[in-house]
């Protein structure tokens, strides 16, 4: 390669570089919705109808929810086996103003499995 050719080349990934870095600061301004500093824990059931309250969606509801471990190993420092269920009571469809929509989640990977 010629040394012109080499300076295109270089300025040509530079430029791209600076393009994707813009697309991802663009991105991650435009995703950032909320700070998890400015929300309070609500630890109350009368804390959480409060809340509902004061946001005036008609489309919020209390969803019982709870978790359930069953045990909790410190193997390592940052090794922490837990296993347990989650539970969610949700209302019979009649009781709902229109039907839930649920938000599809893959399930949790683990990086390795213990045979017991």
């Amino acid at each position: 390669m010629t040394a012109l050719s080499q300076r295109t080349l270089w300025t040509l990934v530079a430029l791209i570089s600076a393009m994707f870095a813009f697309a991802l600061i663009t991105v991650w301004r435009t995703v950032e919705c909320c700070e998890l500093d400015d929300l309070e824990p609500l630890t109350e059931a009368a804390q959480v109808e409060a809340a509902l309250q004061e946001s005036g969606s008609s489309e919020l509801f209390r969803l019982p929810t709870g978790i359930y471990l069953q045990s909790l190993s410190f193997e390592t420092a940052n090794d922490v086996p837990v296993t347990g269920r989650i539970w969610q009571r949700t209302p019979p469809a009649s009781m709902l103003r229109k039907a839930p929509s649920w938000v599809s989640c893959s399930p949790m990977q683990f990086r390795h499995i213990r045979a017991i």
